[in-house]
């Protein structure tokens, strides 16, 4: 996350814990990905500056972390030379040997020849005129510039803990049974501190507790632990007496997890899905069973498999449907998902009345190929203005559309009835099939000003949906795996208290509303002259969303996640 000041040292702040190679991961990655020459190509409000002097910063090489210390962290240089031309006369420059995109690990670094390990400079190092050069390589060093002097921390002093006796809960167990494992910490020193607290199984590791100490704090600190294997154990702490332990003979026991159906749950005929979940034995001894993949109840593929005590393995099926319909899928005894199978050519038929219960208040489906004049579905006759030439291609139902907002093509309709001339209503659900397509920076897919939208935050890495203008009624979440390049289901919904977003059907955030600041930016603002947009932001013409956009929808009230799923799929 990396779009307004707060999180602009997020990146530097691995040279503080000993691990500047994931400093100059991540400057570097910013640097490359958040950032571009394009329009919009600053990831967030540049408020006077602050993003735009973070990548000048960071490009260079460095970035002043801690405001009032002449210290500077080393990140990652973009540059085989920089010169700072300083009022004194003198100059300062920055060498990366052989650095490139894949080089962005420094390997060893001089400063004025001499041997350099700290992972920052000081200002007096840059107004002196001196030279800092790197070596660069593709593979992190992750020794140089661990060792060094720290940089200046307002922590002084280090923690130091005392361990006292182990104790158990119970010492005979059945398999799969938590048991509790305990352990007195006092934290001796003056400053707080954490401590990680290794669990060695059998004089192997199993796991590691963290736990966080005020300084003189003494506290007990617990973990769980679970085993299987049938027969006695030992559990121990480095350095403290061995606590012993039997666990009882169980029958082999499978139990299922994590299912795995590609999302959205929407497939053509005749094309594969790869359905997969996880299966592990509970018991206490080896076994084996056998796994069915079921369609609407009935078993399509089976497959046997065996698994030690305690061992968890993944399963998977490859799945062709032959005929569109609605099927209900499943492995072994998980809940069972609803998945559309789509014929080619399969036409989509409204229900009005549906629609009417819902309050819709606008639906484009894009379905009548290049026009002016986009239809809308909601029986409100609010349609789309088509704003320059928009390209029209093959959407998840039927034809969608790409804007290309930078060059003027886009939608725009006005406020949607009964809103007010602001365009702000307490309850709303918006919603879209969208396929982005490197999206940089703010991509905003449907808005109206920064009061209402749906848009990619980070250059296609957050999806936010904002209603009632942006500020603290923000429901977003990290795009889900095979974003890029793929179609996905959002929504946002709102009913005036909480914000929440859907992604392919499923809920991922919500976030409760906060009060409206008056004297913030959409606290007093008036957006009765913003019109909607698909495609990019009125307010905003930067931010621009390039990918493909289907099935746009917008509806009066809080929609409920199966009224969601519902239009998602097309079950109407």
């Amino acid at each position: 996350m990396h779009d307004n000041e707060p999180p602009l040292h997020y990146a530097y702040l691995f040279n503080f814990s000993g691990q500047p190679w994931k400093t100059q991961q991540w400057a570097r990655k910013i640097t490359e990905d958040s950032y571009s020459a394009d329009a919009g190509g600053i990831p967030g409000n540049d408020d006077l500056g602050a993003l735009s002097s973070w990548f000048v910063f960071s490009a260079m090489g460095f970035y002043p972390v801690t405001p009032g210390t002449a210290q500077y962290q080393i990140g990652s240089p973009l540059f085989e030379k920089t010169t700072i031309h300083l009022s004194n006369g003198k100059q300062f420059n920055i060498i990366a040997n052989h650095v490139s995109r894949e080089n962005k690990y420094i390997q060893s670094a001089t400063l004025n020849g001499s041997p350099f390990s700290k992972s920052w400079i000081t200002h007096s190092d840059i107004l002196n005129g001196k030279t800092l050069a790197f070596e660069m390589g593709p593979r992190p060093n992750k020794v140089w510039g661990r060792d060094g002097p720290a940089a200046y921390s307002m922590t002084t002093g280090m923690p130091r803990f005392i361990l006292g006796k182990p104790g158990i809960a119970k010492h005979v167990l059945k398999a799969n049974e938590a048991v509790d494992l305990s352990v007195w910490v006092k934290n001796k020193s003056q400053v707080d501190g954490s401590i990680q607290i290794p669990v060695w199984l059998d004089d192997k590791p199993f796991q590691t507790v963290t736990e966080v100490l005020s300084a003189g704090e003494y506290k007990q600190v617990h973990t769980s632990i679970t085993l299987y294997s049938q027969g006695k154990h030992s559990v121990s702490i480095p350095g403290l007496p061995a606590l012993k332990l039997e666990v009882q003979k169980t029958m082999p026991e499978f139990v299922y997890r994590y299912p795995e159906i590609p999302m959205p749950q929407l497939v053509k005929t005749g094309d594969s899905m790869n359905i997969r979940a996880s299966v592990k034995n509970i018991g206490s001894i080896p076994g084996a069973t056998k796994v069915q993949l079921l369609v609407d109840g009935e078993v399509m593929q089976s497959k046997e498999i065996s698994l030690r005590a305690g061992e968890e393995n993944e399963i998977q099926f490859i799945y062709i449907p032959g005929k569109g319909a609605l099927c209900h899928i499943s492995i072994g005894n998980l809940k069972p998902v609803l998945v559309r199978v789509q014929d080619p050519g399969e036409k989509t038929i409204y229900n009005d009345s549906l629609f009417s219960s819902m309050d819709a208040r606008l639906v484009f489906d894009f379905d009548e190929g290049e026009t002016n004049s986009i239809l809308d579905f909601s029986g409100n006759g609010n349609n789309g203005i088509v704003k320059g030439k928009l390209n029209w291609v093959q959407g998840i139902y039927g034809k969608a559309i790409q804007t290309n907002a930078s060059k003027g093509n886009y939608i725009e309709f006005q406020d949607i009835s009964p809103h007010d001339s602001s365009g702000q209503s307490k309850k709303l659900t918006m919603m879209a099939w969208v396929y982005p397509e490197e999206e940089k920076n703010f991509a905003d897919i449907i808005s109206k000003g920064d009061w209402n939208g749906l848009q990619l935050k980070g250059s296609n890495q957050i999806i936010n949906f904002y209603a009632n203008g942006w500020e603290g009624h923000e429901a977003m979440a990290s795009v889900p795996p095979n974003w890029n390049r793929h179609w996905h289901h959002l929504a946002g919904v709102t009913d005036g208290t909480d914000y929440k977003l859907y992604v392919d059907g499923k809920l991922v955030q919500t976030k409760e509303g906060e009060k409206r600041n008056p004297r913030g930016e959409t606290g007093t603002a008036n957006y009765s002259g913003l019109p909607w947009n698909i495609g990019r932001n009125a307010g905003s013409p930067d931010r621009v969303f390039n990918g493909y956009i289907d099935d746009v929808m917008i509806f009066r009230k809080a929609l409920n996640q199966q009224q969601i799923e519902n239009l998602m799929l097309h079950i109407y």
